[in-house]
């Protein structure tokens, strides 16, 4: 007989799973509208920043959710060089904007000035 704890976790995995396959398939068949998700807003090209910035990101989710599928009665420990490329995808996907808001601001006071 499956105890409880092994029902449970067989039983969340499944709801993950279908989540995924339930936004899979609506990306499929357009019910969400994921063009442009990777685009600049302001200039309409394809963004490396949001690309790399997706990856990272992925990448993390699958790494932890695989280590607690392998510990499932602890939450993993986090290595600090993960976070450190974590936080850097961020500042990568950041920074630009913070520079063109930046340079936005500086041309409103060029103008009004």
């Amino acid at each position: 007989m499956v105890d409880f704890e092994t029902a449970a976790f067989f039983v969340l995995w499944l709801l993950l799973l279908g989540f995924l396959a339930t936004v899979l398939l609506f990306m499929l068949n357009g019910r969400i509208n994921a063009k442009g998700m990777l685009d600049n807003k302001q200039t309409g090209r394809f963004s490396l920043e949001r690309m790399q910035l997706l990856i990272i990101t992925l990448g993390f989710a699958g790494w932890y959710f695989l280590e607690m599928a392998s510990q499932p009665n602890a939450l993993p420990e986090v290595p600090e060089a993960m976070l450190w490329v974590f936080g850097g995808s961020q500042a990568g996907y950041l920074g630009p904007k913070a520079w063109g808001f930046i340079k936005d601001i500086a041309n409103q006071g060029e103008q009004n000035g």
